[in-house]
């Protein structure tokens, strides 16, 4: 059975991600030392919060997140964890993100309301990722935000939300995952998705 890690830093309610988990059939668990990172095989990083103290209560972490990383294990970022694999944000333009990859994070326009909180139809930009397998455009998620991610390198996004602008919704690359919206408040979809995430880990990529 996968083993999956959700990194406990402080940044909200985690219990709806854990059930969500094992729903899909995992040995889910709420990890909170070094030690713990290391014993699963897939990291997740929750999203809710500041994307300035979520820096600052995740790097205790870093340098076993990333030997983790090299050695195959995958992670998996929501909402805020995706927008922390970045360069930086708008939100805290003091505090240097993850820098996994390369970009900013920015704020959505002032002419419309935000956060923006609710369902929204992705559409897929790699229609053969295993990923959104029996996934389509078109097909609804629950988002709730007020930044998005742009990448330099467009190649990771998966695919796309618009709200008054095209924004990444699902980011893939080799053992690194994360969506912008929330999978588990996205009901049968999230679920699928979630499910196809664990596929993917069970056959290392």
């Amino acid at each position: 059975m996968i083993k999956v890690g959700l990194l406990d830093y402080k940044v909200g309610n985690l219990r709806s991600l854990y059930n969500a988990f094992r729903k899909v059939g995992t040995d889910c668990r709420i990890i909170n030392s070094n030690k713990d990172v290391k014993d699963v095989d897939l990291i997740v990083l929750p999203g809710v919060g500041a994307f300035g103290g979520a820096v600052e209560n995740i790097s205790p972490y870093l340098d076993t997140i990333f030997n983790s990383l090299s050695e195959g294990t995958f992670l998996f970022g929501v909402c805020l964890g995706l927008q922390l694999l970045f360069e930086r944000s708008e939100e805290s333009p003091y505090t240097d993100g993850l820098k996994i990859f390369n970009g900013d994070v920015v704020k959505f326009s002032s002419n419309i309301k935000i956060p923006l909180i609710g369902w929204l139809q992705i559409e897929k930009i790699k229609e053969d990722s295993e990923l959104l397998e029996d996934i389509k455009t078109g097909d609804y998620f629950y988002f709730v935000h007020s930044y998005y991610a742009i990448p330099k390198d467009k190649s990771i996004i998966a695919a796309v939300g618009d709200y008054n602008v095209k924004f990444p919704a699902v980011i893939e690359h080799k053992n690194i995952i994360a969506t912008q919206f929330h999978p588990e408040k996205s009901s049968k979809n999230g679920l699928k998705l979630l499910s196809n995430l664990i596929k993917i880990v069970k056959k290392g990529g």
